[in-house]
């Protein structure tokens, strides 16, 4: 095979990989997480023609040796705090995935940014339209069991094809309604920045459609933090725009029809807890404090990467090892937080019968690698917004300033070092940041 070829075949299992990341909880997959993409599979062929085809670049090496230093990191901190080793295997298939996420990644960008950008981001508009069409067809389904137009039988032997559990809701082929949130946001960007085939409106309006009626709340609070990340790093000028202002507003008045005439009482009861919290900022601790005492899984949500940020100190601050938080979470739920045992959710974790995770990949990294590397990440994310402050002059611009604030919202709940959407989109923010660099340069 000519390097040609080897290129466009790397490119097009990039692509399949785009359309399959909505189908986050495939039921076959090599790890028992929560987070189970069958995005891999595409990726892990791509690499083994990058290694066969031999196009291992400078930064698959050091990669490669971060990702092996990273894992006998975390051998010694299990040897030193915790003399167990069981969370290992885990640990070490999602560090093998990660090295093969970002290598890919990196390869097949950089390669078509340089030699057919527009192409190459018309074709990830075009795929992620496909697999908004396609995912759209079980988010109907769904939908009309949800208005008692279809059996509750039906959808979930569709539903079960796609994804290991379903609670009933509408979630289309991921996990839980809150990642099909964000993952019809990741491939709205694309749709909405690079896609221009004669169906882009009805793409549009359907992307609207699903996310209004996604019934989560966290879905509904990421879009809310996601706006505001843009707005107060990107655009503070729109807080006084009568457009944004008026948009806002007929935003607010649909949630509210939404809100009194589909929500359920399950998603009812989340958006209390989320209105408690933001209009009694008097006495914030106090009323969390009373929410995660009541609720097992808002416990997890907002205990879990504070737990992350308490431990520190118990590792003197260098960490417990990928996966190794699980080791640390009864210590500080029996010593800070008992009330929690009263909730299955959590006392499971504290008897062996499960284990728990930070919820939010920078209390993960903070809490598993140490305070030195959580500081060089902060870094890292700092470096790419100047970056792209100073690309002002750049089509891509925008493209570039959403898709950073997206990021930085993706992973305030979501801890998984394999976690395709944000890395795709760091990623890409990095090398178009390079690629614009490079040719304002040259001209």
């Amino acid at each position: 095979m000519t390097i040609l070829n080897i290129n466009k075949i790397l490119t097009v299992l990039f692509f399949i990989s785009i359309f399959l990341i909505p189908f986050d909880s495939f039921p076959l997959f090599p790890t028992d997480s929560v987070y189970r993409p069958i995005s891999f599979f595409p990726l892990i062929v791509a690499f083994i023609v990058m290694i066969y085809s031999n196009k291992i670049n400078r930064f698959t090496l050091y990669l490669f040796f971060a990702t092996v230093g990273i894992f006998v990191y975390s051998i010694i901190l299990s040897s030193v705090f915790f003399d167990s080793y069981l969370h290992l295997t885990k640990a070490a298939t999602t560090l093998v995935l990660f090295f093969i996420m970002l290598s890919v990644f990196h390869a097949v960008i950089k390669y078509n940014l340089q030699n057919n950008e527009r192409y190459f981001l018309q074709r990830m508009g075009a795929w992620s339209f496909y697999s908004l069409i396609f995912i759209s067809l079980i988010g109907f389904i769904q939908f009309s069991m949800k208005i008692n137009l279809i059996p509750f039988s039906l959808a979930d032997q569709i539903t079960s094809l796609f994804s290991y559990r379903w609670a009933g809701r509408m979630q289309m082929v991921s996990g839980e309604p809150s990642w099909m949130v964000r993952n019809l946001l990741f491939l709205g960007v694309f749709i909405y920045f690079f896609y221009f085939g004669k169906y882009r409106r009805i793409a549009i309006g359907i992307l609207l459609f699903f996310l209004f009626i996604s019934g989560s709340t966290y879905g509904y609070l990421t879009i809310f933090l996601f706006i505001f990340c843009y707005v107060m790093l990107f655009r503070s000028s729109l807080i006084f725009n009568l457009r944004f202002i008026f948009g806002s507003i007929l935003i607010a008045i649909i949630f509210l029809i939404l809100k009194n005439n589909f929500l359920d009482g399950y998603t009812l009861n989340k958006l209390d807890i989320v209105y408690r919290i933001f209009t009694n900022f008097d006495s914030l601790t106090l009323t969390i404090m009373e929410i995660v005492k009541s609720d097992g899984s808002a416990f997890q949500r907002i205990m879990n990467p504070i737990i992350g940020f308490m431990s520190g100190e118990s590792t003197n601050y260098l960490g417990t090892g990928i996966d190794g938080y699980r080791y640390i979470y009864p210590y500080y739920i029996e010593n800070y937080f008992p009330f929690a045992m009263e909730t299955n959710l959590v006392s499971e974790i504290v008897s062996g019968e499960g284990y728990a995770t930070p919820k939010s990949l920078y209390s993960k990294i903070y809490a598993e690698l140490g305070l030195i590397p959580f500081l060089l990440f902060l870094s890292f994310l700092i470096y790419l917004y100047r970056k792209i402050r100073k690309l002002s002059y750049s089509k891509h611009y925008l493209f570039l300033s959403i898709t950073y604030s997206l990021s930085l919202v993706y992973i305030l709940n979501a801890d998984s070092i394999i976690n395709l959407n944000y890395f795709l989109y760091l990623v890409l923010i990095a090398l178009i940041i390079k690629h614009e660099n490079r040719v304002f340069n040259a001209s």
